[in-house]
């Protein structure tokens, strides 16, 4: 695998380790590495790894209810929003 470097400038609220393990989720789940890959740039195990997409999904999960609540609220309720 050919690596490459990259350098960011992160907000203060973000450490290197949270950017690195969602960059690694992302490159993942759009077929760029392997799980293995993935799970090594991010300093997990393949496990490990497995139960951090499977907890972001959960909050993908939860998002989207939220989105549907609030939609089916505005609609019985004819907000302009």
């Amino acid at each position: 695998m050919t690596t490459t470097t990259l350098e960011i400038e992160l907000p203060s609220s973000t450490t290197s380790d949270e950017a690195k393990l969602l960059l690694t989720v992302k490159l993942y789940e759009v077929g760029k590495i392997t799980l293995g890959q993935a799970a090594k740039i991010a300093g997990y195990s393949k496990r490990a790894f497995l139960e951090v997409l499977d907890h972001q999904k959960y909050l993908f999960l939860i998002i989207l209810q939220k989105i549907y609540v609030r939609k089916w609220v505005c609609e019985r309720t004819y907000c302009t929003r």
